[in-house]
């Protein structure tokens, strides 16, 4: 009895129809753009095929859905093959003439939906981006600017591994890509880990164990935020990292992650950093943006963990490093882009105080100028704090006068406020037989001060 059940559990599982095994094959949105710098309509969805085998997209579809309302709609209509490991680009010919599938464009560049259904009607994959986004999977993505694209992570956050990671939570899975990069069927395949796939010949083949990669810890240690005109934010911004270490490190794999939620990220290439030196990325080779009013910077190994992380700073001021120094996050007028940081801040020195002709004291305008707290105490700075104090007892004498001088000319305001009611007193004395018959006449002319009375 027993294996007559098995047998028949066996007929019914090779009697299934083929496309029920297929539905089981991930086809994954890998970057969607929503519009280029240029033009809204210029737009593209990419895909790519995670798996050890071709997947045939004959009849299957890309559709779209507003964030908030409305139904979803075919936007195109896919053949072909994808490869394994490959990528499918879907695109208006007109703006990519490389695509494997003509799009009809309308997406919303602040928010909507797009998702892959297979010809089985089957829904394969689900992008959700912007706030308002209310059918993603899990929180939507970020929207992405205009000119850039969100585009799902790498499977070992290395620029050629496939973009695999598939947590069903877009807002984990997608990161704003500055320069977007479409591809194709004609694309060179990324195969995701790669680098793993080669035996370590010094271990027994049939131990399924891996053997465990230590990264020595780095440190981000100075990011120039706003540079001072007549540099740039496209070209001269910059993330310096550091290397605490004996000995030199690889940067080959490791990731700076910028923007609100480190959605903005560069993929270090082979670059190696000697003991206790330095290496500087600018934003004219990484295309990263580090946001004048407000943020912070993130350095991953390539494994994808946090090995450094700037504290987050607030308004940028012009031209200043926000720089690790003595263990602390500060700002410094000092940049030092591969050199040690050097702490140099803004001081305010009062010039003096001056009294006007009105006779009241006015500040003079103060002036900002560099101190650099490494740095000994020149003989100009001693001559001027000398200076300073050979003035005071000067100055001491000014304010007293000033205060004299309004004292002096308060008091003759009431003198003045004084002689003037006596002199108006005088007169009405002086003439006040000719006030009382002005008073007399206007009575009996007028009336003033009489009660009519009715008559008897």
């Amino acid at each position: 009895m027993r294996y007559r059940i098995i047998s028949l559990f066996v007929v019914f599982v090779l009697c299934l129809p083929f496309k029920t095994w297929a539905a089981s094959v991930p086809v994954l949105i890998s970057e969607v753009q929503t519009g280029s710098a240029t033009s809204a309509s210029q737009e593209f969805v990419e895909l790519y095929n995670p798996t050890d085998q071709d997947v045939s997209l004959n009849s299957w579809t890309v559709e779209y859905k507003p964030a908030t309302s409305g139904s979803w709609a075919k936007r195109a209509t896919l053949s072909g093959t994808i490869k394994s490991h490959g990528f499918y680009l879907v695109a208006p010919k007109t703006y990519l003439s490389q695509a494997d599938a003509d799009w009809s464009s309308g997406l919303s560049g602040t928010g909507g939906h797009v998702r892959l259904v297979d010809s089985d009607k089957t829904v394969m994959d689900l992008v959700g981006y912007g706030e308002t986004a209310n059918a993603a999977e899990t929180a939507p993505a970020a929207a992405p600017p205009a000119g850039q694209s969100i585009e799902r992570l790498a499977g070992r956050l290395i620029e050629d591994g496939g973009n695999a990671v598939d947590t069903d939570d877009n807002s984990k899975d997608f990161v704003i890509r500055t320069t977007p990069q479409p591809q194709s069927t004609s694309s060179a395949l990324e195969v995701p880990a790669a680098s793993n796939d080669v035996p370590d010949a010094d271990k027994p083949v049939d131990d399924p164990s891996p053997t465990p990669v230590t990264y020595l810890p780095l440190q981000l240690s100075e990011l120039l935020v706003n540079p001072a005109s007549p540099l740039t934010d496209a070209k001269d911004e910059f993330i310096e990292i550091y290397n605490p270490n004996q000995q030199p490190v690889s940067l080959a794999g490791y990731t700076l992650r910028t923007g609100s939620s480190f959605h903005d990220y560069y993929v270090l290439g082979e670059v190696n950093i000697s003991p206790n030196d330095y290496y500087t990325v600018y934003s004219s080779d990484s295309h990263l943006s580090l946001t004048n009013s407000g943020g912070a910077a993130q350095l991953l190994d390539p494994t994808g963990v946090v090995v450094s992380q700037s504290d987050a700073y607030e308004a940028a001021p012009e031209g200043q490093s926000w720089a690790l120094i003595d263990g602390t996050w500060q700002w410094t007028l000092q940049t030092t882009p591969d050199r040690p940081n050097v702490l140099v801040k803004p001081v305010v020195d009062v010039a003096s105080v001056s009294t006007t002709a009105s006779g009241t004291t006015k500040k003079a305008s103060s002036t900002t100028s560099a101190k650099t707290t490494t740095a000994p105490t020149s003989k100009s700075t001693t001559t001027k704090v000398a200076a300073a104090k050979t003035s005071k007892p000067s100055t001491t004498k000014t304010v007293s006068s000033a205060v004299a001088a309004a004292t002096e000319s308060k008091t003759g305001r009431w003198l003045l406020i004084g002689a003037l009611v006596i002199t108006i007193g005088y007169g009405i004395y002086e003439f006040r037989y000719d006030l009382q018959n002005f008073y007399y006449l206007g009575k009996r002319k007028f009336g003033l001060g009489r009660t009519d009375r009715p008559r008897s």
